[in-house]
């Protein structure tokens, strides 16, 4: 059994279960973002912890920021000193601004830290997914005019 620092559950055998039962199933087809998409990650979201509504205003925040052509979070293969950068800066801005009340202690730190950067890639994710979403149907648009 693999054993993570914030967690006592076997996520491997959780992982290699899921797997199996998708693999016997029809396999989902890939579908552009939809309203019932939207509506179910807000929904989602709204059943995470506490913390992560008081992060969450801050990692939306870079993600505008940094959600240009050209941007690194573009980049086929994401530049992990620019990503671990931008969650030091985000972590540095969130103890300035006290939004998690008094300092967290050092263990307690790194924790929020892990946590910040996790929903940092999710949001990264995000933008990839909308970004190839919309690059298909401009690809799809152009070719329907030829």
């Amino acid at each position: 059994m693999i054993q993570y620092p914030y967690t006592n559950c076997d996520c491997y055998g959780i992982l290699f279960t899921s797997r199996k039962k998708l693999k016997r199933g029809k396999q989902p087809k890939a579908s552009s973002y939809t309203d019932k998409d939207a509506a179910d990650r807000l929904l989602l979201h709204k059943l995470r912890p506490p913390i992560c509504h008081v992060l969450q205003p801050y990692v939306q925040s870079a993600i505008q920021r940094l959600d240009y052509e050209g941007s690194f979070i573009y980049d086929e293969i994401l530049d992990e000193e620019r990503f671990q950068a931008q969650v030091r800066g985000l972590m540095d801005q969130i103890m300035r601004d006290g939004a998690l009340g008094e300092a967290p202690a050092a263990c307690h730190a790194g924790t929020v830290k892990d946590l910040l950067a996790v929903m940092l890639l999710e949001e990264i994710i995000e933008c990839r997914r909308r970004r190839r979403s919309r690059v298909s149907q401009e690809v799809v648009t152009n070719c329907s005019k030829l």
